[in-house]
C-alpha cells in the first residue's frame, strides 16, 4: 500500500502555478489511507493508524506541503518511518516464533522417535509406553 500511496502522492513543485504541488490524487490517497489505517489498527499498530489519520486530514485540507514535509508530523515520510518500525518488530517476533517452533518440534521428535533418554520422564511410573499398543 505504501507504493500505491507514493504513486498517488507523487507531485512536482509547480512554480508555474504560484507554488504548491500539482498532480496529487487526494481522493484516491484518502481511500488508500483508509484501508491502511484499518489494517494497521487491526494489527495493533496504532502509531501507523494515527499517521494515516493525520495524512488523511492533510488530504481533506489539500495541504500538499504538509504531506511532503521532510519527516514532519502527518507527512508521508513519517508514515513510512512508523511502518518500517512496525515491520521490523514483526520480523523480530516472527523469527522468535520460528525458533520456538523449531525447539518444540525438535523436542517432540526426540520424544516420539525414541531418542536416548527422551522418554524417561514418561516411563518413570510404568514400563508401558504412553501410546496404545497394536494387538
Amino acid at each position: 500500500m505504501l507504493g500505491e500511496l507514493r504513486a498517488r502522492l507523487s507531485a512536482a513543485p509547480a512554480a508555474d502555478y504560484g507554488g504548491g504541488f500539482v498532480g496529487i490524487d487526494f481522493s484516491g490517497t484518502r481511500a488508500v489511507l483508509h484501508k491502511l489505517k484499518g489494517s494497521a489498527l487491526t494489527l495493533g499498530a496504532c502509531a501507523v493508524g494515527a499517521c494515516c489519520e493525520d495524512l488523511r486530514q492533510h488530504c481533506i485540507a489539500g495541504n500538499a506541503a504538509a504531506i511532503h514535509a521532510a519527516g514532519g508530523p502527518g507527512s508521508f515520510a513519517e508514515l513510512v518511518a512508523k511502518t518500517q518500525q512496525v515491520l521490523g518488530a514483526c520480523m523480530v517476533a516472527a523469527a522468535a516464533a520460528r525458533a520456538a517452533a523449531k525447539r518444540v518440534v525438535s523436542d517432540q521428535k526426540a520424544l516420539f522417535l525414541g531418542a536416548p533418554d527422551a522418554g524417561d520422564a514418561l516411563l518413570a511410573d510404568s514400563d508401558a509406553p504412553p501410546w496404545p499398543q497394536a494387538r
